[in-house]
C-alpha cells in the first residue's frame, strides 16, 4: 500500500470514530433527557393527584362533620362515607391522615353499635387532631 492510501485509511477511521463517539454522548444525553422528561410527568401527577386527593378528602371531612352533629346518626351513613374514603386513591404523603380518618369513623361506628359516649368522643379527638396536623383540611 502507498503512503496515500494509509493516509485516507487512517483518516476515514479517526472520522468514523469520531462520529461513533458524537452519536454515543447524543444518545446519552437523549437518554437523560427523556429520565428528566419522565420525572417530570411523575411529579406532575403525583401533584394533581395530591390536589385531587385534598380536595375529595375536605368534601369527605364536611361529611363526617356532618355525621357528629347528626343526631339520627345510623352505621349506614358511616359505612357510605368509609367506602368512599377507601375508593380514593391516596398519595403517600397523606397515608397516615387517610388510615387515621378510617379509625376515628370505626370509633363513631362502634359508639352507634356499642352506645359508649366515649367511642364518639375519641373519635372527635382523633379529627380534631388531623385538623391541627394537617391544616390544609380546615381551608376552604
Amino acid at each position: 500500500m502507498d503512503r496515500n492510501t494509509k493516509i485516507i485509511i487512517f483518516g476515514t477511521v479517526v472520522v468514523m470514530f469520531c462520529a461513533m463517539v458524537l452519536l454515543l454522548l447524543n444518545a446519552r444525553e437523549l437518554s437523560m433527557s427523556k429520565k428528566n422528561g419522565n420525572d417530570i410527568i411523575q411529579e406532575i401527577s403525583q401533584r394533581e393527584m395530591r390536589i385531587s386527593y385534598e380536595a375529595a378528602i375536605k368534601e369527605e371531612i364536611l361529611e363526617i362533620k356532618a355525621l357528629f352533629e347528626d343526631q339520627s346518626l345510623d352505621a349506614g351513613k358511616i359505612r357510605e362515607v368509609k367506602q368512599d374514603l377507601l375508593g380514593m386513591r391516596v398519595p403517600a404523603e397523606y397515608r397516615d391522615l387517610h388510615i387515621k380518618i378510617v379509625q376515628a369513623l370505626d370509633k363513631l361506628e362502634q359508639y352507634i353499635t356499642d352506645g359508649k359516649e366515649a367511642e364518639k368522643s375519641e373519635s372527635e379527638k382523633m379529627m380534631e387532631e388531623l385538623a391541627l396536623r394537617y391544616k390544609w383540611i380546615r381551608e376552604n
